[in-house]
């Protein structure tokens, strides 16, 4: 007869010190074995959304928005998370999302597509800034037109943001396989048909958004043509306006920075407001 091991020996014992109550039933025995097959898995609690997100993690984001209880969860984080600040778009255009999850987002927290974070910035800025498809910045620019002539804290709008960062964030493995060269030009003639009257202004630094394009490393000379030709239907139809002249143009150019500035400011100031009312 084979001699037991010592490691069974030891579990045998350990059994035999916990023995299972007269009182149980086979049948209770094997209730308490079985797994139990319909318990539906925990659902990720609040907390982890965002890191879903900043992971990439996309079938997992899918499925916690899947479900209602899901989505309140998500909607909960997302207005309540210091990291995100209540601009959960904001925050989910850094990570290359795709189409659907920033649909399901914007239905979920709408409020997010108007507002812009501390530094003056909308989703469709991130978006540009991060690299994101031409198709998330296609719907972007869909649901809020305006931010694409918008500028943020440091003057730059999202066409700036494009002609500086674009290029070097975008993945073309995350776009469905499109090269960054027919991405950024379908992006850049979005962004310039949104907004024609914002192609020619300047950020903080008296750089326009074709002097970054063409100081950028990675950006196509069809990319830079493309803005240039933006450019010069600007200033053409500037120009043509009753007394135009150059001085004017630029003028004209300098009071709607201003103008960006003003709106910029009363937009931060609401947001304060409404964080205090609701601290």
């Amino acid at each position: 007869m084979p001699v037991a091991s010592s490691t069974t020996m030891r579990s045998l014992l350990r059994s035999a010190s916990n023995p299972i109550p007269s009182t149980a039933t086979a049948d209770q025995m094997g209730q308490a074995a079985a797994p139990q097959a319909d318990e539906p898995e925990p659902r990720p609690t609040p907390v982890v959304y965002s890191r879903l997100i900043a992971r990439q993690d996309w079938d997992a984001v899918r499925d916690a928005l899947s479900t209602d209880e899901g989505r309140l969860h998500a909607k909960c984080e997302m207005e309540a998370s210091p990291d995100i600040d209540g601009c959960a778009l904001h925050f989910v255009c850094r990570f290359h999302p795709p189409l659907d999850v920033i649909i399901s987002l914007a239905e979920l927290l709408p409020s997010s597509m108007r507002h812009s974070d501390n530094m003056g910035r909308y989703p469709l800025h991130i978006a540009a800034k991060w690299g994101a498809s031409p198709r998330v910045v296609k719907f972007l620019i869909e649901v809020f037109p305006d931010a694409a002539g918008f500028q943020d804290a440091m003057g730059k709008t999202p066409l700036h943001l494009t002609c500086e960062s674009y290029a070097s964030k975008y993945s073309s493995r995350k776009a469905e396989g499109q090269p960054l060269k027919d991405a950024m030009v379908e992006v850049v003639r979005r962004i310039c048909r949104a907004a024609p009257d914002a192609v020619n202004l300047e950020d903080m630094e008296d750089m326009t958004a074709l002097e970054y394009a063409i100081d950028a490393e990675g950006v196509e000379l069809k990319v830079v043509r493309s803005i240039q030709k933006a450019c010069e239907r600007d200033w053409k139809h500037r120009r043509e306006l009753p007394g135009a002249s150059h001085e004017t143009v630029r003028r004209s150019l300098l009071e709607q920075s201003q103008q960006n500035s003003q709106r910029l400011q009363t937009d931060l100031l609401e947001m304060q407001q409404v964080r205090q009312a609701s601290s």
